[in-house]
């Protein structure tokens, strides 16, 4: 009994001591403005909608208003998540804030000077608008 009894302490501490899971993707789908500092230097602004690949299992697929626009996978690297993949041709390393309404923010770099930043859109669940 006293084994079972230490086994359960140690299990609870272990559990509570492990790594935090995370935002779920779905708090990521949306649409976003991406805007920043593209290859090259190059100013870019672009509309993105983020939604979850097959059953949430495969990360998730971006759209632009042009079509597809790439995929983000959802990783753990260190002590912080990242979202990492490649958005409008550009491999991308993003890490995310949240605003006053808890809606996310994405801050996304990569080799070459990239500097982008995706802020939500005031219709963040509905369709992309490309207008």
């Amino acid at each position: 009994m006293r084994a079972i009894v230490a086994w359960v302490m140690m299990a609870g501490a272990a559990c509570a001591a492990g790594p935090e899971r995370g935002p779920e993707l779905q708090f990521f789908e949306g649409n976003y403005e991406l805007v920043g500092r593209g290859p090259g230097g190059a100013l870019m602004e672009k509309k993105l909608a983020l939604r979850r690949g097959l059953l949430g299992l495969t990360g998730l697929t971006a759209e632009g208003c042009d079509g597809p626009a790439g995929r983000l996978g959802w990783a753990r690297v260190h002590e912080s998540w990242r979202l990492d993949g490649r958005l409008f041709g550009v491999e991308v390393s993003c890490t995310y804030a949240v605003d006053a309404g808890n809606y996310p923010q994405l801050i996304c770099a990569a080799p070459g000077g990239v500097r982008l930043v995706g802020w939500p859109e005031a219709e963040f669940g509905g369709e992309l608008d490309c207008e």
